[in-house]
């Protein structure tokens, strides 16, 4: 499982600059911008945005953002070295797959659990404006669970569904 505890957690990420006629720089959306995930490890009283492929530990306590780019909804799962899968949006699993403009934080922060090897995380949105389909989802994420190379294969999902996919290494303390 993605988190052994869910945390309430905000993190301070800056707003870009404002455009000149008023409107915020990250309340347009650039036509073409891929969507991409945000990971974000909780040190004390500081953040710090994570690359993939970073090292994590058992109690760490990560934050995941989505810059939704050109996407208008998305859902984001996770899958852990046991075969674990969380939906973490929409909150809850159920809802509205909308994701908003600039840098959307998703609403709980979760410390990491004891799972061997990997966190991987997966952005999925469509080439359309309506919501994602979390269920087809997920059920792609436990079958990729299933498989030897689910660290590095992509979710198997439909034409017209695009992806991206974060890691973070699990090392023991």
């Amino acid at each position: 499982m993605a988190a052994a505890v869910a945390l309430m957690w905000v993190v301070a990420v800056p707003h870009p600059p404002t455009a000149t006629d008023g409107v915020r720089a990250d309340d347009v959306r650039t036509k073409g911008l891929p969507p991409r995930l945000r990971v974000y490890r909780q040190r004390g009283t500081t953040a710090d945005r994570l690359a993939t492929g970073a090292v994590a530990r058992q109690g760490d306590v990560v934050q995941v953002g989505v810059v939704a780019g050109s996407a208008t909804h998305g859902v984001v799962v996770s899958l852990d070295g046991r075969g674990e899968v969380t939906v973490h949006q929409p909150p809850g699993g159920h809802g509205s797959t909308a994701l908003g403009s600039g840098e959307l934080q998703l609403p709980q922060g979760y410390e990491l659990d004891d799972a061997p090897a990997y966190e991987r995380f997966f952005l999925v949105t469509t080439d359309g404006a309506g919501d994602v389909d979390v269920g087809r989802v997920v059920g792609a994420a436990k079958a990729l669970a299933g498989r030897d190379d689910a660290r590095t294969a992509p979710l198997e999902l439909p034409s017209g569904y695009r992806q991206t996919a974060f890691l973070l290494r699990k090392e023991q303390r």
